[in-house]
């Protein structure tokens, strides 16, 4: 055989080797795994063509199904999603994580009924403990968006007997304790929160409104300050901070205070309620009905509560 006749061989022979790893890469099982890691890396377009590749060549791996279905979740294309979940559930029909994905799929459309429906099945289903874990802490966030706290409550109880040092568990735990009157059992727990994460934000935020309807006023203003510094940009800081200060009948600092929050979230109807409510307390009556008028037609009624109604009625009203 002659040199060349060598080379052309070793050519082809290099050609059908490369062809073949191509091949063998794009199996449906790693199509499947590389979708997986696209997804872990937020490259959601890349991930939905690897996996629509897998299914292409297996269309009867349920995995396959939940992996576009999560995808599909994460593009926020729920209809899509759902349509997996169906197409996964029929190959397993007793596949857990399939009703985790469709409880959050409910939970972020607030179908909240739903979402308690599915999270069950999670729970009734699953062997894994942090899947158990995390459909108890979602289907408390579902109760607890109802208005079913102690519902609500006994969800993130059962979380957090899994997994007792999860801050993602205990500031809701937290919340619920607040909500039923429990301040010093709210308390307690945001102390175990604060040491597993010192610098949530979460935190200081709910401590702030706790000491507040305990009238631990100067507490108060140490725990929202730290949330301040925590989160500089954020409205409901400086709001909380200015109710404290209006409640301490430290005027001038609630003035600074709210209108900060003012020109974070110039929308927010509660910033006018509350400047209104300061500038009446120190005299400039005008100036404060002006405010508490404007923040009712901002929506404060429906969006907070009538009592602005009343308030308004008796100071600015008067004959």
């Amino acid at each position: 055989m002659s040199f060349m006749g060598r080379i052309e061989i070793v050519f082809y022979t290099l050609i059908l080797f490369g062809f073949s790893q191509i091949l063998r890469s794009q199996t449906p099982n790693e199509l499947y795994q590389l979708s997986v890691e696209q997804t872990n890396d937020g490259k959601y377009t890349d991930a939905l063509v690897s996996i629509k590749k897998a299914i292409l060549n297996d269309s009867i791996n349920a995995d396959y199904y939940l992996q576009r279905a999560t995808i599909y979740f994460n593009l926020t294309k729920y209809d899509d999603a759902v349509k997996d979940c169906y197409s996964s559930l029929k190959i397993e029909p007793d596949k857990p994580q399939v009703y985790y994905l469709r409880g959050q799929i409910c939970l972020v459309t607030e179908s909240y009924g739903g979402s308690i429906l599915f999270f069950g099945k999670t729970i009734k289903f699953a062997k894994n403990n942090d899947l158990i874990c995390s459909a108890h802490l979602n289907r408390g966030k579902a109760y607890f968006a109802l208005g079913k706290i102690s519902e609500a409550h006994d969800e993130y109880l059962a979380a957090s007997e899994i997994n007792p040092k999860a801050p993602e568990i205990l500031i809701p735990l937290a919340e619920s304790y607040f909500r039923l009157k429990n301040s010093e059992e709210a308390l307690a727990t945001l102390s175990k929160a604060t040491s597993l994460q010192p610098d949530n934000p979460q935190i200081y935020e709910l401590l702030g409104r706790i000491l507040i309807e305990n009238k631990d006023y100067t507490k108060a203003i140490e725990a929202i300050n730290k949330f301040c510094s925590l989160k500089p940009n954020n409205a409901k800081a400086y709001n909380l901070l200015a109710q404290t200060y209006y409640e301490m009948k430290e005027f001038s600092d609630a003035i600074v205070a709210v209108n900060h929050a003012i020109t974070l979230d110039p929308g927010d109807p509660l910033n006018y309620k509350i400047k209104g409510s300061v500038l009446l307390e120190k005299g400039q009556t005008d100036e404060g009905c002006n405010c508490l008028f404007k923040a009712m037609q901002m929506g404060y009624l429906e969006k907070c509560s009538y009592d602005l109604l009343d308030y308004y009625q008796q100071k600015c009203e008067k004959e």
